[in-house]
């Protein structure tokens, strides 16, 4: 198991995270392994406590550039579409984080 800031992510949920990773949602994750759909929402969501993020995308961000799971095809990182995608997965994570902070803020008055 690949050690991710002293918590380790189970079997299971690493072969969700790759699964996260192929795009699949979680009523495709539960038929692939004969799951129910509320248990491989239960896996994502220790999932994301493990790697201390609160959605698929910033999953799926740190666990490419990490390391902690490999895509099914090779990523080039010079690719330019990789690092358009990263570019923006990163810009959709940086405005997602700053809706959060106005509902935040918004609920606190």
């Amino acid at each position: 198991m690949q050690s991710v800031r002293n918590r380790e992510l189970t079997a299971r949920e690493l072969e969700i995270l790759e699964l996260m990773v192929e795009g699949l949602t979680n009523e495709e994750i539960s038929k692939k392994l004969f799951i129910a759909a509320s248990t491989a929402r239960s896996h994502k969501i220790k999932i994301y406590d493990k790697l201390e993020v609160n959605n698929s995308s910033k999953a799926i961000v740190i666990a490419l550039e990490k390391g902690i799971v490999k895509p099914k095809q090779e990523i080039k990182k010079e690719d330019p579409r990789v690092v358009i995608l990263i570019t923006l997965l990163r810009e959709l994570i940086a405005r997602v984080n700053d809706v959060i902070e106005i509902g935040k803020d918004y609920a606190e008055r």
